[in-house]
């Protein structure tokens, strides 16, 4: 409702009889836990530009936003977009060479006839050592674990088509839902796999070092 400015007059309902509400916007740098998500967001480039109005309308906590109030705003969020994406593009592509490298070694040996025997887990560098590890390590690194991994960002990447310009309550939801879920998902594949491997195995995986 944009007749109300100050938070003290955010009450009763506006002109659609909907009940006013004051709140902020979802991306944003109230606290250390919403920054990280804030700079997620940004490195994937998900509707940043409408991320970075906000930002430059932002007054205070108990005002409302005014158009243009802090455009310098702007420029912290176009650094951001720069250096997150640059990073995650050249982690991309690092990740894939690596692979290709790997992958090509691999066909070299065994074209030669050399192939090695598969280690176990317990003879490779770093190997889980106690039980628990042991079981975590086992779990992770099974193809199903992969699959029900590649599930989840299958499942997320289709969610994030349903966004769109001007969009319904219903995708708003969908997407503060869905990002919130998927990133606690992902984040449990890491701990799981660093709880694990520890991080000294954890990091000379090409994906690891890209999904971290």
């Amino acid at each position: 409702d944009k007749t109300v400015f100050h938070k003290d007059d955010c009450i009763g309902v506006d002109d659609s009889s909907n009940p006013r509400v004051w709140a902020t916007h979802p991306v944003n740098f109230d606290h250390i836990f919403h920054a990280i998500m804030a700079m997620f967001i940004l490195a994937t480039q998900d509707d940043w530009q409408n991320h970075m109005w906000a930002g430059t309308d932002a007054t205070s906590k108990l005002t409302g936003p005014v158009e243009n109030n802090q455009p310098g705003i702007a420029l912290f969020y176009i650094c951001c977009i720069m250096v997150a994406g640059y990073l995650v593009v050249n982690i991309f592509v690092g990740v894939f060479v690596d692979s290709y490298n790997m992958a090509s070694d691999k066909m070299v040996k065994e074209s030669a006839g050399k192939r090695e025997p598969r280690a176990k887990l317990a003879d490779l560098p770093d190997g889980p050592a106690s039980g628990y590890r042991r079981a975590v390590c086992a779990v992770v690194t099974t193809t199903s674990f992969d699959l029900f991994i590649a599930l989840f960002i299958v499942t997320n990447v289709i969610t994030m088509g349903f966004e769109s310009f001007r969009q319904a309550k219903w995708q708003s939801l969908l997407g503060l839902v869905s990002n919130s879920f998927f990133s606690l998902a992902f984040g449990w594949e890491c701990a799981f796999k660093l709880f694990g491997f520890y991080p000294r195995r954890y990091y000379k995986g090409g994906w690891n070092k890209f999904d971290f």
